[in-house]
């Protein structure tokens, strides 16, 4: 083998093969092209002067960074980072779902077909019992002696001094969970079994002492349709483009053939 290699016809071609290889290693790669559609423009100059952005240079500068944007996620495809990466394959499969569902182009829902939905689902849109009252709030370590002294101003009709309340002295249609959440659980209890009364009730809170009177109570039941029109709404369009990912996926799956 040693002897050939001095031959000039191997020479010839060994020459040849350093030749190509070395052509192909200094070869530019091909060059991918990158088309910017009107449409994209276009959507550019919507947000830029949504954003309060005009002119050529600001225009230039979002295309740049689309540009790069487009170029990384080209080279992350060539190189397959978009199949190993299960955060990134996630991703992808939720902007598809976001793309289906967007192409489906929803349409507002009728009264007719809000008001079926009501009843498809009425469980979910009952309202728990509510309750309307008044208070006045004491903190601190006199807080049980300005208790007293309201509560005999009270009784006298004079004004009553009482300590700053975050949410005001006059609550209207609380639910229990609510009052739960502001006064405590022990609060929202004892108060949720009162009755309509004009007395002046002593009561203790997570946050300190009241004198309280209960104005009026709403029993539990459906809710009423001018209080719930616009959370129907937006249940109403959550389901239908859930649908129409649905019927996006079944039409895709006929594409496709699974191997095992």
């Amino acid at each position: 083998m040693m002897k050939n290699v001095g031959q000039p016809l191997v020479l010839f071609l060994l020459g040849g093969s350093l030749i190509f290889a070395a052509d192909a290693l200094l070869r530019p790669a091909p060059m991918n092209i990158i088309v910017v559609p009107n449409e994209l423009l276009q959507g550019l100059r919507s947000e830029l002067e949504r954003k309060g952005e005009r002119g050529p240079q600001a225009l230039q500068t979002a295309l740049d960074a689309w540009l790069e944007d487009e170029m990384l996620l080209r080279e992350a495809q060539r190189l397959g980072l978009n199949k190993g990466d299960p955060i990134l394959r996630r991703r992808m499969a939720q902007v598809m779902r976001f793309f289906i569902a967007e192409s489906a182009q929803l349409r507002e829902p009728s009264e007719t077909e809000l008001r079926a939905h009501l009843k498809t689902y009425a469980e979910r849109y009952q309202q728990p019992k509510r309750v309307s009252f008044e208070h006045h709030f004491f903190s601190g370590k006199e807080a049980e002696r300005k208790r007293e002294l309201a509560a005999n101003a009270l009784v006298k009709g004079e004004t009553v001094q009482s300590d700053a309340f975050a949410h005001g002295n006059h609550l209207v249609g609380q639910s229990e969970t609510r009052l739960a959440q502001r006064f405590g659980v022990k609060f929202a209890r004892q108060l949720m079994g009162m009755s309509v009364s004009e007395r002046w009730l002593p009561i203790k809170s997570s946050l300190g002492l009241h004198l309280l009177v209960v104005q009026a109570t709403d029993a539990a039941g459906p809710a009423k349709w001018n209080e719930i029109t616009q959370q129907l709404r937006q249940d109403w369009l959550r389901h239908a483009k859930s649908r129409a990912i649905s019927d996006g996926l079944r039409k895709l799956k006929t594409r496709y053939q699974v191997e095992r």
